[in-house]
C-alpha cells in the first residue's frame, strides 16, 4: 500500500532572479532594529502567505560589521523572523550596504525604511481597482492606511475593541464606507461640463473623487454626548 507525504510547512521558493546574489544562512542574520517595528500575529501570518505565495523575490540588505565579525540586518527583519519561525533555515541572497560605523548603519536602516511617498484614496483605488479584496486583505498590510479595509478587520485578540469598550457609554455609528468605487474616463472638457451638470456637483481640475448623490458631512460640534 502507497503512502502520501504531506508537507505542513513547504519551503518557500528563492526566486531565479536572484541566484546571482551572494547568500548568507539566516540564522547568522543579526537584528538591529530592536523593537522599532513590531509584528503582530496577524502581521506575522500575512507575510507568511506572501512569502508562500510569492516566494523570497527581494534580497536582504545586510551590513557587515568589520569590529566586531556579525552581519547586521538593515531591511528585512520581518522576514528573517517568519524564516526563523517556520524553521525555514535555509541561506538567503543578501546585498551588503557599506556602513562606516554603527550610528552610519542605523541612519541608512532609517533611510531604507522610511516611506517618503503618502498613500492616498485615489491612488489606492486607481491602483488596486482590479485586484482581489479578499487577497488584499489576508495579504497586503501598510501601517498609515485606515481606509483600505471595509469593513473593519479585526486585529489580535490583545486589543479585542469590544474588551476595550467595557463600561464605556453606548454609541453607535452607521456604516458609511463607499458602496462601490469605480474610475469615469472624460475625452475632453467639454464632456467633463456635462457630466459635472448631470450629478449636480461642481467639478473642477483639482476634483479627485466625489461621493454621488454629494454626500453632506454632519456637525459633529453641534453635538453633545449625554448620559441615557
Amino acid at each position: 500500500m502507497s503512502s502520501t507525504l504531506i508537507i505542513d510547512n513547504p519551503m518557500p521558493r528563492i526566486a531565479p532572479a536572484l541566484k546571482d546574489y551572494p547568500t548568507v544562512l539566516v540564522t547568522d542574520l543579526v537584528e538591529y532594529q530592536g523593537t522599532l517595528k513590531d509584528l503582530t500575529e496577524r502581521e506575522y501570518r500575512k507575510l507568511r502567505k506572501s512569502i508562500l505565495e510569492h516566494g523570497f523575490f527581494l534580497q536582504i540588505y545586510i551590513w557587515h560589521c568589520i569590529a566586531d565579525g556579525k552581519i547586521y540586518i538593515l531591511d528585512g527583519h520581518q522576514r528573517k523572523r517568519v524564516f526563523v519561525g517556520e524553521g525555514w533555515i535555509i541561506a538567503l541572497p543578501v546585498q551588503y550596504i557599506e556602513a562606516d560605523s554603527y550610528e552610519d548603519a542605523k541612519q541608512k536602516l532609517l533611510v531604507i525604511t522610511s516611506q517618503y511617498g503618502r498613500v492616498t484614496q485615489e491612488g489606492w483605488d486607481e491602483f488596486t481597482f482590479d485586484l482581489d479584496d479578499k487577497w488584499i486583505a489576508e495579504t497586503v498590510h501598510f501601517d498609515a492606511l485606515p481606509f483600505v479595509f471595509s469593513p473593519w478587520q479585526p486585529t489580535d485578540a490583545a486589543n479585542d475593541p469590544n474588551e476595550e469598550w467595557e463600561g464605556m457609554p453606548e454609541y453607535e455609528q452607521n456604516e458609511n464606507g463607499a458602496y462601490k468605487t469605480i474610475k469615469v474616463h472624460f475625452l475632453n472638457e467639454y464632456d467633463y461640463s456635462k457630466f459635472s451638470v448631470l450629478i449636480g456637483q461642481a467639478l473642477t481640475e483639482k476634483t479627485l473623487s466625489i461621493w454621488h448623490p454629494k454626500l453632506i458631512r454632519e456637525n459633529l460640534k453641534a453635538y453633545r454626548v449625554i448620559d441615557e
